[in-house]
Protein backbone atom coordinates (compact mmCIF):
# COMPACT_ATOMS: atom_id res chain seq x y z
CA UNK A 1 0.00 0.00 0.00
CA UNK A 2 2.56 2.61 0.77
CA UNK A 3 4.34 2.10 -2.23
CA UNK A 4 1.14 1.97 -4.55
CA UNK A 5 0.28 5.46 -2.78
CA UNK A 6 3.96 6.59 -3.71
CA UNK A 7 3.02 6.33 -7.38
CA UNK A 8 2.34 8.66 -9.42
CA UNK A 9 -0.96 8.18 -10.44
CA UNK A 10 -3.29 4.70 -9.93
CA UNK A 11 -1.22 1.47 -10.05
CA UNK A 12 -1.93 -1.94 -10.73
CA UNK A 13 -0.96 -4.78 -8.53
CA UNK A 14 0.22 -8.69 -8.77
CA UNK A 15 -0.67 -10.80 -5.92
CA UNK A 16 0.78 -14.49 -6.00
CA UNK A 17 -0.31 -16.97 -3.36
CA UNK A 18 0.20 -15.06 0.09
CA UNK A 19 0.98 -12.04 -1.79
CA UNK A 20 -2.78 -12.54 -3.02
CA UNK A 21 -3.86 -11.63 0.42
CA UNK A 22 -1.53 -8.61 0.62
CA UNK A 23 -2.86 -7.14 -2.07
CA UNK A 24 -6.39 -7.62 -1.42
CA UNK A 25 -5.86 -5.86 2.06
CA UNK A 26 -3.98 -2.96 0.38
CA UNK A 27 -7.13 -2.83 -2.48
CA UNK A 28 -9.24 -2.63 0.40
CA UNK A 29 -7.65 0.50 2.16
CA UNK A 30 -6.30 2.94 -0.76
CA UNK A 31 -8.10 4.06 -3.49
CA UNK A 32 -4.70 3.99 -5.82
CA UNK A 33 -5.10 0.79 -7.24
CA UNK A 34 -6.92 0.78 -10.40
CA UNK A 35 -6.63 -2.77 -11.41
CA UNK A 36 -6.01 -6.05 -9.40
CA UNK A 37 -4.31 -9.36 -10.53
CA UNK A 38 -4.76 -12.29 -7.77
CA UNK A 39 -3.66 -15.48 -8.52
CA UNK A 40 -4.61 -17.89 -6.13
CA UNK A 41 -4.87 -16.80 -2.70
CA UNK A 42 -4.62 -20.03 -0.36
CA UNK A 43 -7.03 -20.30 2.73
CA UNK A 44 -5.69 -19.70 5.93
CA UNK A 45 -5.53 -21.80 8.77
CA UNK A 46 -6.09 -25.15 7.38
CA UNK A 47 -2.68 -26.38 8.21
CA UNK A 48 -1.45 -25.46 12.17
CA UNK A 49 0.31 -28.73 11.95
CA UNK A 50 2.42 -27.44 9.04
CA UNK A 51 3.41 -24.07 10.77
CA UNK A 52 4.97 -25.85 13.97
CA UNK A 53 6.93 -28.27 11.50
CA UNK A 54 8.59 -25.29 9.65
CA UNK A 55 8.64 -24.00 13.17
CA UNK A 56 11.11 -26.61 14.32
CA UNK A 57 12.72 -26.79 10.91
CA UNK A 58 13.86 -22.97 11.72
CA UNK A 59 15.00 -23.61 14.84
CA UNK A 60 17.28 -26.44 14.07
CA UNK A 61 18.72 -23.85 11.47
CA UNK A 62 17.57 -26.26 8.37
CA UNK A 63 16.39 -24.14 5.73
CA UNK A 64 16.95 -26.42 2.83
CA UNK A 65 14.47 -28.28 5.00
CA UNK A 66 12.55 -25.36 5.63
CA UNK A 67 12.18 -24.46 2.25
CA UNK A 68 11.82 -27.95 0.78
CA UNK A 69 9.03 -28.41 3.37
CA UNK A 70 7.38 -24.79 2.89
CA UNK A 71 7.31 -25.58 -1.30
CA UNK A 72 6.27 -29.25 -0.80
CA UNK A 73 8.78 -30.58 -2.51
CA UNK A 74 8.88 -33.98 -3.46
CA UNK A 75 12.54 -35.66 -2.38
CA UNK A 76 13.22 -36.19 -5.79
CA UNK A 77 13.02 -32.89 -6.92
CA UNK A 78 14.78 -30.64 -3.97
CA UNK A 79 18.48 -31.43 -5.80
CA UNK A 80 16.97 -29.95 -9.11
CA UNK A 81 15.56 -27.00 -7.04
CA UNK A 82 18.85 -26.18 -5.45
CA UNK A 83 20.24 -25.12 -8.51
CA UNK A 84 17.73 -22.41 -9.20
CA UNK A 85 19.06 -19.32 -8.39
CA UNK A 86 15.85 -18.64 -6.04
CA UNK A 87 16.96 -21.25 -3.64
CA UNK A 88 19.84 -18.89 -2.30
CA UNK A 89 16.74 -16.22 -1.73
CA UNK A 90 14.32 -18.85 -0.16
CA UNK A 91 16.84 -19.80 2.51
CA UNK A 92 18.07 -16.77 3.16
CA UNK A 93 14.39 -15.37 4.14
CA UNK A 94 13.17 -18.44 5.50
CA UNK A 95 13.15 -17.27 9.00
CA UNK A 96 10.76 -14.31 7.97
CA UNK A 97 8.99 -16.58 5.93
CA UNK A 98 8.32 -18.98 8.75
CA UNK A 99 7.16 -15.87 10.85
CA UNK A 100 4.65 -14.50 7.97
CA UNK A 101 3.31 -18.58 7.99
CA UNK A 102 3.00 -18.68 11.61
CA UNK A 103 0.81 -14.54 11.30
CA UNK A 104 -1.09 -16.20 8.21
CA UNK A 105 -2.66 -19.04 9.59
CA UNK A 106 -4.32 -17.50 12.15
CA UNK A 107 -5.46 -14.40 9.48
CA UNK A 108 -9.02 -14.18 9.51
CA UNK A 109 -9.64 -14.54 6.04
CA UNK A 110 -13.43 -14.30 4.68
CA UNK A 111 -13.26 -13.73 0.62
CA UNK A 112 -17.02 -11.43 1.05
CA UNK A 113 -14.94 -8.91 3.31
CA UNK A 114 -13.98 -7.88 -0.40
CA UNK A 115 -17.20 -8.03 -2.17
CA UNK A 116 -17.31 -4.27 -2.14
CA UNK A 117 -13.73 -4.01 -4.34
CA UNK A 118 -14.08 -1.29 -6.91
CA UNK A 119 -11.36 -2.21 -9.22
CA UNK A 120 -12.03 -5.18 -11.86
CA UNK A 121 -10.24 -8.08 -11.00
CA UNK A 122 -8.32 -10.18 -12.87
CA UNK A 123 -8.19 -13.57 -10.89
CA UNK A 124 -5.69 -16.39 -11.64
CA UNK A 125 -5.70 -20.30 -11.05
CA UNK A 126 -3.93 -23.04 -12.67
CA UNK A 127 -5.30 -26.22 -14.20
CA UNK A 128 -3.12 -28.68 -12.48
CA UNK A 129 -3.51 -26.39 -9.10
CA UNK A 130 -3.83 -28.50 -5.84
CA UNK A 131 -8.09 -28.36 -5.29
CA UNK A 132 -7.92 -26.12 -2.37
CA UNK A 133 -6.20 -23.41 -4.28
CA UNK A 134 -8.53 -23.69 -6.73
CA UNK A 135 -11.11 -23.56 -4.55
CA UNK A 136 -10.32 -20.39 -3.11
CA UNK A 137 -10.21 -18.71 -6.35
CA UNK A 138 -13.69 -19.85 -6.61
CA UNK A 139 -14.87 -19.09 -3.38
CA UNK A 140 -13.15 -15.10 -4.57
CA UNK A 141 -14.80 -15.60 -7.44
CA UNK A 142 -18.00 -15.21 -6.23
CA UNK A 143 -17.35 -12.63 -3.48
CA UNK A 144 -15.95 -10.20 -6.13
CA UNK A 145 -18.67 -9.02 -8.55
CA UNK A 146 -15.96 -6.68 -10.60
CA UNK A 147 -13.42 -9.98 -11.45
CA UNK A 148 -13.08 -12.70 -13.94
CA UNK A 149 -11.38 -15.35 -14.07
CA UNK A 150 -8.51 -17.18 -16.30
CA UNK A 151 -7.64 -20.70 -15.64
CA UNK A 152 -3.80 -21.44 -17.11
CA UNK A 153 -4.69 -24.58 -19.10
CA UNK A 154 -1.94 -27.68 -18.13
CA UNK A 155 -0.23 -25.33 -15.48
CA UNK A 156 -0.26 -25.10 -12.08
CA UNK A 157 0.31 -22.65 -8.77
CA UNK A 158 3.24 -21.21 -10.16
CA UNK A 159 2.39 -20.37 -14.61
CA UNK A 160 4.96 -17.08 -13.43
CA UNK A 161 7.78 -19.76 -13.30
CA UNK A 162 6.33 -22.49 -15.86
CA UNK A 163 5.05 -20.50 -18.46
CA UNK A 164 6.38 -17.10 -18.40
CA UNK A 165 5.56 -15.48 -21.99
CA UNK A 166 1.54 -16.92 -20.92
CA UNK A 167 1.93 -15.19 -17.71
CA UNK A 168 2.88 -12.40 -18.64
CA UNK A 169 0.84 -11.92 -21.74
CA UNK A 170 -2.92 -12.55 -19.64
CA UNK A 171 -1.63 -9.95 -16.85
CA UNK A 172 -0.05 -7.32 -19.25
CA UNK A 173 -3.18 -8.01 -21.59
CA UNK A 174 -5.71 -7.12 -18.55
CA UNK A 175 -3.64 -4.61 -16.66
CA UNK A 176 -3.74 -2.59 -20.06
CA UNK A 177 -6.37 -3.40 -21.39
CA UNK A 178 -9.23 -0.94 -21.60
CA UNK A 179 -11.90 -3.58 -21.17
CA UNK A 180 -14.44 -3.81 -18.08
CA UNK A 181 -14.79 -6.58 -16.09
CA UNK A 182 -18.02 -7.62 -15.06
Amino acid sequence: MAVVEQAAGPASVVGHSYGSHCVLGAASVTDQIHRLVVYEPPAPGKNPGGVAKLQALIEADDRDGFVAAFLRLRPEQIERAKTRPQWQEWTRFAAATAQDRATYENYDYDPRQFGELPMPTLLLSGEKSPGPNKEATEELARALPKSRTVTFRDQGHFAMNTAPDLFVEVVTDFVLGSETVV
